[in-house]
C-alpha cells in the first residue's frame, strides 16, 4: 500500500478505490481475500498502469480545483488552462473518510472535500486559484 500510495498524484480518487484493501490492514481485522477485495487491487493495477501525464504547474494560467466527495473517500483534482482553454492536470489528491466524517451527509462531505483539497495543494495554489468546481451526485 505504501507504493501505491505514492503513486496517488496520478491517480484520481485512489482513496476510495483502495477502500476494500485498506479495511484489511485495519488491527483485529480477519483477514479474508475476498472478490472485492480482488476487484479494487485489479483496479489499483490497471489505474497505476494508465499512461498519464500530468502538466508542470504555472502562476500565470488559469488554476481550478475539482473536488468530489465519495462515501469512503474525497478526491480533489488541481487542473490548469492554457490560452486555447484546454485543461492539464496537475495533480491528484485523496484521502479516505473516517468512520464519524462516512456519516456526514453529502454537502457536508462536498465541504469537507473542498478544505482538503485546498488545504493539500495550498503550496500551489497561492491566490492563484480561478474557482472550484464541486461534483455532486
Amino acid at each position: 500500500m505504501g507504493l501505491v500510495t505514492y503513486c496517488e498524484r496520478f491517480v484520481n480518487n485512489l482513496a476510495t478505490i483502495t477502500a476494500p484493501l485498506r479495511e484489511l490492514t485495519i488491527k483485529c481485522v480477519v483477514w479474508k481475500w475476498t472478490d472485492r477485495h480482488q476487484q479494487a487491487f485489479n483496479k489499483v493495477k490497471e489505474e497505476i498502469a494508465k499512461d498519464c501525464t500530468t502538466a508542470f504547474y504555472d502562476r500565470s494560467k488559469r488554476t481550478r480545483v475539482t473536488v468530489d466527495a465519495r462515501p469512503v473517500g474525497l478526491g480533489a483534482i488541481l487542473s490548469q488552462f492554457d490560452r486555447d482553454g484546454n485543461e492539464g492536470i496537475v495533480a491528484y489528491v485523496s484521502r479516505s473518510l473516517s468512520k464519524v466524517e462516512q456519516r456526514f451527509s453529502q454537502t457536508e462531505k462536498e465541504a469537507l472535500g473542498v478544505v482538503f483539497g485546498c488545504e493539500k495543494l495550498c503550496i500551489l495554489l497561492e491566490l492563484n486559484l480561478s474557482w472550484i468546481r464541486i461534483i455532486n451526485r
